[in-house]
């Protein structure tokens, strides 16, 4: 697993853990009753069921969303690597996206919307 997998897959499951455990920590219950109480204030008090849902979703938009990010930062140092290292040709600039520390998937995204953009 490379950083860029790691930084999603943290993300994705924290976003949820930390507005889980803000929400139990202002609750007024204790115990089993907090934690099913949580859940519930998450779907709008229309069941523990609904709000579990609705953690799993807020994950895997918080999954997403740092994908895209983590995308649009490595699309930026591309830019600012060929101004910087006076990368000319496309064979080149390929060359230089293989040593970033990224997921195989991710420069292979790199690469084809580098390729896209320049035809």
């Amino acid at each position: 697993m490379r950083k860029d997998e790691i930084i999603a897959y943290v993300v994705g499951a924290g976003i949820p853990k930390l507005l889980f455990e803000l929400v139990r920590n202002f609750d007024e219950n204790s115990g089993i009753f907090a934690i099913t109480s949580s859940i519930n204030s998450f779907s709008f008090k229309n069941g523990t069921v609904n709000g579990i849902g609705v953690l799993v979703i807020i994950g895997i938009v918080s999954f997403q969303l740092t994908s895209y990010l983590i995308l649009q930062y490595y699309r930026k140092k591309i830019e600012n690597d060929r101004l910087e290292l006076v990368l000319a040709s496309t064979d080149e600039i390929l060359d230089h996206i293989d040593t970033y520390l990224v997921s195989k998937i991710l420069r292979e995204k790199l690469k084809t919307r580098y390729l896209l953009r320049k035809f």
